[in-house]
C-alpha cells in the first residue's frame, strides 16, 4: 500500500489489459500471415494473459477447498506460458537441427519437461509431501528454464548484428532480471514490506518483455515483407530479362530467315537466272537456225545443254547450303570429292582430299558453306582446264582460330602479274573477302599453283 492505494494490484490491472491488447493484436495478426512464430507467441501471450486475470480476481493462494484447486491452475496457467515461451523462442532464433544439434535437443525437449511437471505437480499437490519435494521440484524447473534463458541470451548475443536479435535479447534480459528481482523479493520481504511484491516484479518483466518480443515481430515482419518485394521485384526483373532475350531471339531468328530469303532470291536471279535466261535465248536462236544451219542448231543445243547442267548443278548447291544432311554421302567431302572426280579423271589428274570431318559441324553457317563449296569448285574447275597437271590435292583443316582451304597442283602455273583475272578469280577473291577471311595465289612454272583461303572459325557458326 502506498497512501492508501494497491500499487501492486494496480500493476495487476494495467498489465493484464496490455497482454490482453498483445494478445488479441498477434491472434488476428498470425489468422493474417499464418506463421508458426505468431502461432507460438499468440500461444504464449493468451496463457500469460488467463494467469494473469486468475491472479487479479484471486490474489491469494487457492486453498484446498477451491473448486479449481485439484488442477493447481496458478502453476499450471504459468508453465504453459513457459513452454509456448520456448517454443517461441526455438522458432524466433531459427536454431539449426544439424548445425546446433545439441541446442536444438535441449530446447526441444523442455516443453515435454515442463508438461510432464504440470502432471507430477497436481499428483504431488494431492499428496501428504507436497510441501517438501513440490517446493523442491517448483525450484528445480525454474533453474532449468533460468538456465535456458541464459542459453537463449547468449544465442541473441552472439547473433547481435542483426537488429531483430537485439530485440530478442532485450526482451530475454528484461525476463530474467524481473525475475531474479521477484525471487530476491520473496526470500528476503516475507512481510511485504516493499511497495512492489514479487508478484508485480515478475509481471513488469512480462511486460517489457513483451514489449520488445513485439517489436522484434514487428521488425521482423517489416523485413520479411521488404524482403518478399525485393524477391518479387528481382523475379519481374528476370521476367522483363527473358522477355526482352526472348523477343531479341525472335527478332535475330526472324531477321536471320528474312536475310536467308534474300540470298536466296538473289542467288536464284544471279546464277539460276543467268543460266535460265541464256537457255531462253539459245532456244530461240535453235528455233531461228534449226532449218536453215542443222551444224550451227547442234552446237546451240550442245550450249543449252551445258547452262541447263549448270543451273541443275547451282540449284544443287543452294538446295545442300540450305539442308546440310547428315549423311556422309552429302557432307562437304563428299560432294566436293565427286565434284573433283567428274572433271580431273577425264583429264587423268590424281587429286588427294584432305578434309576435316568436324568442320562439317561447325560449317553451320549457310551463306559460309556455299561460298567454301563454290571457292573449291572453282579452283578444281581452273585445274582441270589451264593447269596440265598430273596431281592435285584439296586441303582444309583448323589452325588456332581459323580454317586454312588450300587447292593445289603441280601443273604448268603461270604469271601472276600479268594473267587476267576473269570472273572465275575474281568471285574466289570476292567470297573470301565476304567471309572476312584472306586470299592468295601462289603459281610458277615449276611447283603449280596453290590457291590458300584463310577464313576465321566465328564465320562458321555465326
Amino acid at each position: 500500500m502506498l497512501n492508501g492505494v494497491d500499487i501492486n494490484y494496480i500493476v495487476v490491472i494495467l498489465i493484464t489489459g496490455a497482454v490482453f491488447l498483445a494478445a488479441l493484436y498477434h491472434s488476428v495478426l498470425y489468422l493474417h500471415r499464418k506463421t508458426l512464430i505468431l502461432a507460438h507467441y499468440s500461444g504464449y501471450l493468451w496463457f500469460t494473459f488467463f494467469y494473469l486475470l486468475l491472479r487479479l480476481f484471486t490474489p491469494v493462494s487457492i486453498t484446498a477447498t477451491h473448486p479449481l484447486f485439484f488442477l493447481n491452475p496458478d502453476e499450471s496457467l504459468l508453465m504453459a506460458a513457459a513452454a509456448m515461451y520456448v517454443r517461441f523462442m526455438g522458432t524466433a532464433l531459427d536454431i539449426d537441427k544439424e548445425k546446433e544439434k545439441a541446442f536444438y535437443n535441449y530446447n526441444n525437449r523442455t516443453k515435454y519437461i515442463i508438461v510432464a511437471y504440470i502432471f507430477v505437480e497436481i499428483i504431488l499437490l494431492h499428496s501428504t509431501v507436497s510441501e517438501i519435494y513440490g517446493g523442491l521440484l517448483s525450484v528445480a524447473i525454474r533453474l532449468y528454464l533460468f538456465s535456458l534463458g541464459l542459453f537463449y541470451i547468449f544465442k541473441v548475443i552472439v547473433r547481435r548484428k542483426i537488429i531483430y536479435y537485439n530485440y530478442l535479447a532485450a526482451g530475454a534480459v528484461c525476463m530474467i532480471l524481473f525475475g531474479l528481482a521477484a525471487t530476491l523479493v520473496k526470500i528476503f520481504d516475507p512481510t511485504h514490506h516493499s511497495p512492489l511484491n514479487a508478484l508485480s516484479f515478475l509481471l513488469i518483466g512480462y511486460f517489457a518483455d513483451v514489449i520488445f518480443f513485439s517489436s522484434a515481430i514487428g521488425y521482423k515482419i517489416k523485413t520479411d515483407a521488404m524482403e518478399k518485394e525485393k524477391a518479387q521485384n528481382m523475379i519481374l526483373e528476370q521476367n522483363d530479362f527473358l522477355r526482352k532475350i526472348q523477343i531479341e531471339k525472335i527478332e535475330t531468328i526472324y531477321k536471320t530467315r528474312e536475310d536467308e530469303r534474300i540470298r536466296i532470291a538473289k542467288d536464284l536471279h544471279d546464277d539460276i537466272g543467268a543460266s535460265l535466261s541464256s537457255i531462253h535465248l539459245y532456244t530461240e536462236l535453235a528455233a531461228k537456225t534449226f532449218d536453215t544451219d542443222p551444224q550451227k542448231t547442234k552446237r546451240i543445243l550442245q550450249e543449252i545443254e551445258s547452262n541447263s547442267q549448270k543451273a541443275m548443278d547451282e540449284m544443287g548447291d543452294i538446295v545442300w547450303a540450305i539442308r546440310p544432311s547428315a549423311d556422309e554421302d552429302k557432307n562437304l567431302s563428299s560432294r566436293i570429292k565427286n565434284y573433283g572426280a567428274g572433271l580431273l579423271a577425264v583429264k587423268n589428274i590424281n587429286c588427294n582430299y584432305n578434309i576435316e570431318a568436324a568442320l562439317d559441324k561447325l560449317l553451320v553457317n549457310v551463306e559460309t558453306r556455299k561460298n567454301i563449296l563454290l571457292i573449291i569448285k572453282e579452283a578444281i574447275n581452273n585445274i582441270a582446264k589451264y593447269s596440265c597437271a598430273a596431281n592435285a590435292a584439296v586441303n582444309m583443316i583448323t589452325e588456332n582460330t581459323c580454317i586454312v582451304l588450300s587447292v593445289t597442283d603441280d601443273g604448268k602455273g603461270f604469271d601472276i602479274e600479268n594473267i587476267i583475272k576473269g570472273n572465275g578469280l575474281t568471285n574466289m577473291q570476292n567470297r573470301t573477302r565476304y567471309m572476312e577471311g584472306t586470299f592468295n595465289i601462289i603459281s610458277s612454272s615449276t611447283a603449280g599453283t596453290q590457291v590458300i583461303c584463310t577464313i576465321p572459325l566465328t564465320k562458321f557458326s555465326e
